[in-house]
C-alpha cells in the first residue's frame, strides 16, 4: 500500500516536469500492484479505503496527463498549421 501511494506522488512530480517517459513506466508499476493487491480481496474497511483514496489520486493524475496531452495536440496542430502557411509564403517570393 506504501509502495502505491510513492508511486502516486512520485507520479505529481513527474508530471510536473513533464517527464513522460518516467510517467508512463510508473503508471505501469501502478497497474502491476494494484492488481496484485486485487488478488489479495477481500480487503478490510480501513485498507479498502486507503486503497480507493489512492487510486482516487492515480485517477486525477490521469485525468491531468490527458488534459495536457490534448493541450499539446492542440499546440502542434496549431504550429503544423503556422508552417505550412510560412512554407506557402515562402515558395511565393518573387
Amino acid at each position: 500500500m506504501d509502495q502505491l501511494q510513492t508511486l502516486v506522488t512520485r507520479q505529481k512530480a513527474l508530471l510536473a516536469r513533464q517527464d513522460y517517459q518516467s510517467l508512463g513506466a510508473t503508471g505501469e508499476t501502478f497497474d502491476n500492484l494494484l492488481s496484485h493487491l486485487a488478488q489479495f480481496a477481500p480487503l478490510d474497511a480501513p485498507t479498502a479505503a486507503r486503497l480507493a483514496q489512492i487510486a482516487h489520486a492515480h485517477q486525477r493524475l490521469c485525468l491531468a496527463l490527458a488534459a495536457q496531452k490534448q493541450q499539446t495536440a492542440q499546440r502542434l496542430a496549431k504550429l503544423t498549421t503556422a508552417t505550412r502557411i510560412l512554407r506557402a509564403y515562402a515558395g511565393n517570393d518573387p
